[in-house]
């Protein structure tokens, strides 16, 4: 409900409410959706009426909604979404992200590309916007030759890239997937909005590419909205805490660090550097000629090398023996 309430606050002009918002909330990625903990349906439902709709009234609402629900008819189902002011449906989970033997279990089970097509047809006679999420050219064409008012061309399951080159191969591949997708679009004569969805592109930069590069109308966010930006402001702000000096803001020579002792500038120097590193889990080479005191900061699994230097982890390096 956060998110969404920030979403709309920032100009986002309708929302996609997914039963995946429930998994991210709980700390997992969207593939929990997926997965056979409970009906997608009623997961989907709950979210509208506990987290979205306390919260966000002015921006047209799209529901998720899984055909051949065992549970409860479709027209059951839809005069629900209608009851609650739902503007749209869109076809998630969608079986399509799905392979294997649960893939085909479900398709045992009637949870197909068809269905879903069916699904979107009656949801559009209800008079409901219809937005299909689409995997592939021939998906995409499907759809568009369906009717459908928004098509959503997912370009592959989020994740953030740290890796410069690997994330510029990902964007790339991302235009190439969405113009492919365009054109199998555009094949039918059907006109729909489209937007992107995953893949990695997470940012308003990754975005501007695929604009300049591509026809596509709009962007969803997902989990760049969600889970991978709260996770990573969360670790970053623990870090950088854990990162400051305790006693940066005293005035004074200090007089040691833990079982340290020393107050030279050198040793000072050396305080500052182990309370930098000290929080992060990397590893840390020790120099320094036989004799001076390395053998003070090992573990008993550490190692030296032929050249005097000592590899450590670095939580050791918390709480170090008395050396000086």
């Amino acid at each position: 409900g956060q998110i969404a309430r920030y979403a709309v606050e920032g100009g986002a002009q309708f929302l996609m409410v997914l039963n995946a918002g429930l998994y991210r909330m709980a700390g997992v990625s969207s593939l929990g959706s997926f997965m056979p903990f409970g009906n997608a349906n009623d997961q989907t439902e709950e979210l509208l009426r506990t987290q979205i709709l306390p919260r966000v009234r002015e921006a047209p609402l799209v529901s998720g909604l899984m055909p051949n629900d065992p549970t409860m008819p479709i027209d059951v189902r839809f005069n629900r979404l209608a009851e609650l002011g739902i503007a749209g449906i869109i076809n998630w989970p969608t079986a399509g992200f799905i392979d294997g033997r649960l893939g085909e279990a479900l398709v045992e089970e009637g949870f197909t590309l068809q269905a879903e097509i069916e699904m979107l047809k009656k949801a559009k006679q209800r008079g409901f916007v219809t937005f299909a999420m689409a995997l592939s050219e021939d998906d995409s064409a499907a759809f568009a030759a369906l009717g459908a008012d928004v098509l959503v061309l997912n370009v592959g399951w989020t994740h953030e890239t740290h890796d410069i080159f690997e994330k510029a191969d990902r964007v790339q591949h991302a235009v190439v997937r969405v113009n492919r997708m365009l054109k199998a679009i555009n094949s039918t004569g059907a006109n729909p909005i489209c937007l992107f969805f995953g893949g990695a592109v997470l940012l308003p930069e990754d975005s501007a590419v695929l604009y300049q590069r591509t026809h596509i109308h709009g962007y969803g966010g997902g989990s760049s909205f969600e889970r991978i930006p709260v996770a990573k402001i969360i670790s970053d702000n623990a870090r950088k805490f854990r990162s400051i000096p305790r006693n940066g803001s005293m005035t004074g020579a200090p007089e040691g660090l833990g079982e340290l002792v020393g107050a030279s500038p050198v040793m000072n120097k050396l305080y500052r550097l182990i309370e930098k590193v000290a929080p992060h889990d990397v590893n840390v080479c020790i120099e320094g000629k036989s004799g001076v005191g390395k053998e003070h900061w090992l573990l008993p699994s550490s190692t030296c090398s032929a050249n005097g230097a000592h590899n450590l982890s670095l939580p050791s390096i918390a709480a170090p023996s008395p050396t000086h």
